[in-house]
Order: structure tokens, then sequence, then C-alpha cells
């Protein structure tokens, strides 16, 4: 035991016994009693240094044998690493997905995920996943509190229907978002999967890092929205004012430009409506307003894509090309000021809300 404690010490903390010092005393003459110290700590700075070195020793000999217990079947479900800088991942997700196909069932377990924002862990009450089968966009939902360090734990199934020669047709969309306490929604990242890419018949297991929404610092000029949201109604108005900024092509003296609004639910397109056509220059102003009848039902499917389509001469709308576009929705398919100023609009029903937008490509 003694070689155990000494072993690894510094040098200067191990010290041998020192010289016995013996005390006598004589008690009645009968016989002599003795007294032995040993000064193993010669000083209180020597003792508290031979304790911390001592603690090292055990912490070491803890660590090493955490790591001896990990198992081969902990690496399915270890965090990927991430030693470039250049690395935009928002987070990872632990998977399993097997299909079965006698009761043509295809099988995916959310296990757990982990969010590297820890901004965003501080933030969000709770993290919501979902899993989109595509393309019919059928949907599964599960939600959970997350940890301090950014875990969080699912350990949900869902079951989609999808037939062995439909396989290779379909994918999966894994999206995580953060709610806040008053139950507003932030993307925190997605990620597309090819059904072909996993192993179905021996049951997947794996971690997918999640891709995070991709923003421009607005380098192709930004565009002034106000919406607001009548659901007493059942409408929704978009009014394009101007835009700024813009580096169109000026060559062409008669190059005009107009704003184009798509209404989808879903990715399905359900109304697309045009402006006037106005001259291109870096300031255009449009004052244009897009009435669209919407349904209270459908507002996390919701998301309307408004662009500036550039024209050329003697040549209209359906032969122009984009320039620019802004998407304003729901969390599953806008993000930044296009999500939250649908998010404002919802909160703030009968109520304008304005945004200035950068133009996406």
């Amino acid at each position: 035991m003694e070689e155990l404690l000494l072993e690894g010490l510094p040098e200067d903390c191990v010290v041998k016994s020192a010289p016995v010092s013996r005390q006598s005393s004589f008690h009645g003459g009968r016989g002599r009693s003795k007294s032995i110290t040993l000064d193993l700590f010669p000083s209180p700075e020597m003792f508290l240094k031979t304790i911390s070195a001592q603690q090292t020793i055990f912490d070491d000999a803890d660590s090493k044998n955490s790591r001896d217990q990990v198992s081969d079947d902990d690496d399915v479900f270890r965090p990927p690493r991430h030693d470039s800088k250049e690395d935009k991942s928002q987070g990872c997700i632990w998977v399993t997905a097997s299909h079965d196909p006698v009761t043509e069932e295809l099988r995916v377990t959310l296990v757990k995920s982990h969010i590297f924002s820890q901004k965003e862990v501080e933030e969000s009450s709770s993290i919501v996943a979902k899993v989109f089968l595509l393309p019919e966009e059928k949907a599964n939902q599960a939600s959970a509190m997350p940890k301090s360090n950014g875990l969080v734990e699912f350990n949900q199934t869902f079951i989609f229907e999808v037939k062995s020669h439909e396989l290779s047709e379909k994918s999966l969309r894994i999206s995580l978002y953060g709610e806040t306490k008053k139950r507003i929604r932030r993307s925190i990242g997605h990620r597309i999967v090819a059904l072909s890419e996993f192993d179905l018949e021996n049951e997947y297991q794996g971690c997918l890092e999640l891709e995070g929404n991709a923003t421009s610092g607005g380098d192709r000029g930004q565009l002034l929205i106000s919406a607001v949201l009548s659901p007493d109604k059942q409408k929704a108005k978009i009014t394009v004012i101007r835009a700024k900024e813009l580096k169109l092509n000026d060559s062409d003296p008669d190059s005009k430009i107009c704003c184009q609004a798509k209404y989808n639910v879903g990715h399905k397109l359900i109304k697309q409506k045009e402006s006037a056509l106005v001259e291109a220059s870096r300031d255009p102003k449009f004052h244009e307003a897009f009435v669209f009848s919407v349904h209270g039902r459908q507002l996390d499917l919701i998301n309307f894509h408004i662009s500036i389509v550039g024209t050329v001469k003697n040549r209209g709308i359906a032969d122009g090309y984009e320039y620019g576009k802004v998407v304003i929705g729901s969390y599953l398919f806008a993000h930044g000021k296009g999500l939250r100023q649908w998010q404002s609009m919802v909160r703030e029903p009968m109520v304008q809300i304005s945004e200035w937008h950068p133009l996406q490509e």
C-alpha cells in the first residue's frame, strides 16, 4: 500500500522516515515507555503538495478506466469531431432506420441529438425534431428538453408505409428547431438523406450532421415588404414597397423589372401574381399589394416566395430571369427575417409588419 501511494509522486514530495526521536520517561522507576515520532511531512507546504500529486495520480487512473469501459458499440453514437474552423455544422442527430419488406414499414428512430450552439441551448425551453418522408412530406414530430451540455434525448420511433420498390425514390428530411417559452420556433438545422444511402436490411445506425441555413449578406440588394394576416377573413396581404442597392445590369436602357409573388402550401404552388413593370434601377419603387386566401389549419405549411424578375427588350415576364428572392413563411420553409416576419404576423393578426429582407439567389 505504501508503495502504491508513493509511486508517481515528485521526488521532492517523497520524504523518507526521519530519524526516530525517542523520549524516555520513568514511572516509579519500574519501566521505561518510548514514544516515536515520524516526520513524514516536514512542513504544511510539503503536505499540500503531496496530497495534490496523489490526487492527480488517482484522477489519471479514473480517466483511463473510463476509456477502457467504452465498448465498440458506443462508436456508433459518438459525436463527430470538428477540427476545422470552416465547419459550419449546427449539430448532429443519431438515428436508426430499417425497412420490413413483409409489412412494408419504414421504421425511423431518433435516438438523441447534440446541439453545438450553447446560446441556442440556453434560449430554448424544448427542442423539436421533425422527420419528413419526401416527396410526400408526411411528417412526424418529437420534442424533448435540452440538457446544459447540448444533448437532447428523444428515443422515439416513427413508422412510414413505404413499398420496397419505392425506397429508391424516397428521402428523409430531419429538421431540428429550438422552441422558446413563448412557443416561438427557430430553425437550428436540417439534413436531407436519400433512403438509398441507408443499409435498411441490416438496420442503419449512425450520426447525421445538420446543415445550417445559409444566409447571404444582402450582396444582391434588399427588399422592403409589409405583410398582414387576417384570420377572420382568411386573407394574407403582402405589399412590396421598394428595393434598394440592386446591382442590375443597366447597359440596356429598355430593361424592366417587376415583382412576382408565389403562394405555396408546402411545395405546391397555389397562386402566382406579378406587379406592373418598372424601369430597372438601383433603388426601384413598386408599391404593389398581393392578396391571397389562406387557411388557418395550413399555417405550418404556408410560404410566400417574393422575387424580382428582370426582362429584356421585346420580351415579357415569361422569358425573364429571377434576379433575387425572399421567402416568408413558417419554420419549415423560411429562416431569418422571413421566418421572424411570419411569426410576428401570426402573433399579431391585423397588424402591418414591415421588414427589410436581403435578396437571395
